[in-house]
């Protein structure tokens, strides 16, 4: 970086936009090379949180991978896992759409990444974070109909399932055990929404969600018929505030935990 650069922004803009002069994309034996292009490319996201031109960085990154066809197969599979699989510890959705914005915009792509890429890009615009979540309505046990918009709390847990899901029932039961979560449910300052995405299923009518919660189902399955929410991996957590807009979108438990710990 030169000398010149004086500001943690602009020595760490530097670095991004130039931080794969070096590396060979032509050369594929170093997709075997895990220690080197993988451990490369986890670097590089991991010093995204001090650059501010994002864009820039990315636009020459995928420039780069697009020119390769084998490279750019393999780079696209590692910033997959790394960045849109919602139980990678460094998931971030919205790095994940910089890149595959700026690859859609390369003329090197086959049809079936391009197909791929367009329909990662619309599951990513889909209530992202910042944004007002998108209303449904809901029946609750009792018969009472509600939306989302209706509710009212300093924070909304939105928790999206299938009770006949395994991990599901998994991640409803460490919900339940979470003292975090418990502490600020039993303040009455947060709600928990759990919703069943396909219905009034016999599944949700066995189905016992922890004291507390509000537990519905999605009665016309309107979640999934109009595909409001992103829900390719389930079950699918969300993070509101009082106005509805997303703090969290496809959490694990751990990452709840850590930004409610961090809520006043």
């Amino acid at each position: 970086v030169p000398q010149m650069l004086a500001t943690p922004a602009d020595r760490a803009n530097y670095l991004a936009a130039h931080y794969w002069d070096r590396f060979d994309f032509q050369d594929n034996t170093l997709i075997d090379k895990p220690e080197i292009t993988e451990q490369g490319f986890a670097n590089f996201i991991s010093i995204m949180p001090y650059v501010t031109e994002k864009q820039q960085a990315f636009s020459v990154f995928a420039q780069r991978m697009a020119a390769n066809p084998k490279m750019l197969a393999h780079l696209l599979e590692v910033s997959e896992r790394y960045l849109f699989d919602n139980f990678s510890p460094v998931y971030e959705e919205e790095l994940y759409l910089l890149l595959v914005e700026e690859l859609l915009e390369q003329p090197r792509l086959s049809l079936v990444q391009r197909e791929r890429l367009r329909f990662q890009q619309k599951l990513c615009l889909k209530n992202r974070v910042d944004r007002i979540a998108t209303d449904f309505g809901f029946v609750l046990r009792n018969g009472r109909r509600m939306a989302l918009k209706e509710m009212q709390a300093d924070y909304i847990l939105l928790f999206l399932n299938d009770p006949e899901c395994s991990a599901c029932q998994q991640i409803k039961e460490s919900l339940g055990r979470s003292e975090i979560v418990d502490r600020w449910e039993n303040s009455g300052r947060m709600k928990v929404l759990s919703v069943c995405i396909e219905g009034e299923t016999e599944g949700w009518k066995k189905w016992k969600a922890p004291e507390g919660w509000i537990d519905g189902c999605d009665k016309q399955r309107v979640l999934l018929e109009e595909d409001l929410y992103d829900l390719r991996n389930l079950p699918a957590i969300y993070l509101l505030d009082a106005d509805k807009r997303i703090l969290l979108k496809n959490a694990t438990v751990q990452k709840l935990e850590q930004v409610l710990k961090q809520l006043k």
